[in-house]
């Protein structure tokens, strides 16, 4: 049988076209306020780059070929939406959150943290001889006001509730801030700060107060365009990111503070 060079130019055009099809773009944030960045107090998260592994290994198990890349978490929402990529990470639901991708669903339509990449707990943290406490609902003994990281979901719930320092920082500048006894506290996720305060070399001069702030989960967030697009291989997706994601990797808060449902 004789090849033409039509046919082979068919040929080539099908296989690069399901081969683009089948690569996955995902894209993580630069700061280092991210707690699976590569960068300042992160390093010591992701030895070997665990999670990126788990995850590139779940986009694999789906039959999708993984590409990773860095921006700032502003750029990866914005081309979640246009669609230059397919996935951002990690992201806390919110329901605003709806409008940017898609989140995982069980079959009653529920927020499905089975499926998620693991429970994110933020503590406030303070300096080691504050006053400042926290009950669940209220602080006491706030002077300067309680520190987040800019535009997260623990900002907008301190913003909300009156409670946010006039003053936006970092996690690295806030802990500095908490080290020096200048701020009442800040909240984090508590890995984040467990590896920062390991980094810096905080322990003695900054305390996590009991009770957690906030407990929600961190997803691989999809965009619309490649849900439509592939429902079945989205789906397979996340199924394959519960089966990589070991149990052992998933940090478990205590009894009395287990969420409800997300909102």
């Amino acid at each position: 049988m004789k090849i033409t060079l039509p046919l082979l130019w068919l040929c080539y055009f099908f296989t690069s076209t399901f081969a683009y099809a089948k690569e996955l773009r995902l894209c993580y944030e630069t700061d280092s306020a991210q707690p699976y960045g590569i960068s300042s107090a992160e390093d010591m998260l992701i030895t070997g780059n665990i999670f990126i592994d788990r995850i590139g290994q779940a986009v694999e198990n789906a039959g999708f070929k993984a590409f990773f890349y860095r921006r700032s978490w502003g750029r990866c929402i914005q081309d979640l939406i246009s669609g230059a990529n397919d996935v951002i990470f990690p992201t806390v639901w919110m329901k605003g959150r709806e409008q940017w991708g898609r989140f995982p669903r069980d079959k009653d339509g529920r927020l499905d943290n089975s499926r998620s990449i693991r429970k994110a707990i933020y503590r406030v943290y303070t300096p080691a001889n504050s006053q400042v406490t926290w009950d669940g609902k209220e602080f006491s003994a706030l002077s300067s006001g309680i520190g987040a990281p800019y535009g997260y979901v623990v900002y907008h719930m301190l913003k909300n509730a009156g409670y946010l320092s006039p003053i936006d920082l970092s996690v690295e500048e806030g802990f500095k801030m908490l080290a020096l006894n200048r701020l009442n506290g800040y909240v984090v996720e508590e890995q984040v700060a467990d590896a920062l305060i390991e980094k810096e070399q905080y322990q003695g001069k900054i305390t996590s107060l009991p009770l957690a702030f906030h407990i929600s989960y961190f997803h691989l967030l999809l965009s619309h365009q490649f849900y439509r697009r592939d429902p079945g291989g989205a789906e397979k997706l996340w199924d394959e990111l519960k089966r990589t994601m070991p149990f052992a990797l998933l940090p478990h808060a205590p009894a009395s503070q287990q969420p409800g449902q997300e909102r």
